[in-house]
């Protein structure tokens, strides 16, 4: 289990580091830089295939210590109370301490992800772009959003 530990610790300082990268994210939007946001877009996406990579690993990872199917919520339980005196960081309140640390990354991710979608939603909206067509209650551009009807709705 010590190699899973070592592991979901890397998984949580990436989680740290992108959970900053949205808040500069939001806050770009927020400065309104179109040059600086489309870096952030970019550096963005790249931390997106990390993370795919990370999860596809940590899979791979519990499926071979046996582990398969089980969150790491679940692991905590799994481990025991101290640790072994060896310096090791397999005691259950390390695994807790760790997974609380993940746990407030993915909120703070969720959080600022979802402050920077609000504000370029709303700056669409005031623009007028595509006025009629975005649906402000989801962001998502449809044909006929607002009693338009798209050219290809009409029966010919």
């Amino acid at each position: 289990m010590e190699e899973i530990f070592v592991f979901l610790t890397e998984y949580t300082e990436f989680l740290e580091k992108m959970e900053v990268t949205q808040q500069e994210k939001l806050d770009l939007l927020l400065s309104g830089d179109l040059k600086k946001i489309e870096q952030s877009i970019m550096v963005q996406q790249a931390m997106d295939k990390q993370l795919e990579n990370l999860e596809q690993a940590r899979m791979r990872l519990f499926q071979e210590h046996g582990v398969e199917g089980k969150t790491f919520r679940e692991l905590i339980p799994l481990q025991p109370e101290a640790g072994n005196g060896e310096g090791s960081s397999s005691c259950r309140q390390d695994w807790q301490l760790l997974y609380d640390r993940l746990q407030k990354a993915i909120d703070n991710i969720r959080y600022y992800n979802k402050k920077s979608q609000d504000f370029a939603r709303s700056e669409l909206i005031k623009a007028g772009s595509d006025a009629g067509t975005v649906d402000p209650s989801s962001g998502v551009y449809h044909p006929d959003y607002g009693g338009r009807k798209n050219m290809f709705s009409k029966k010919i």
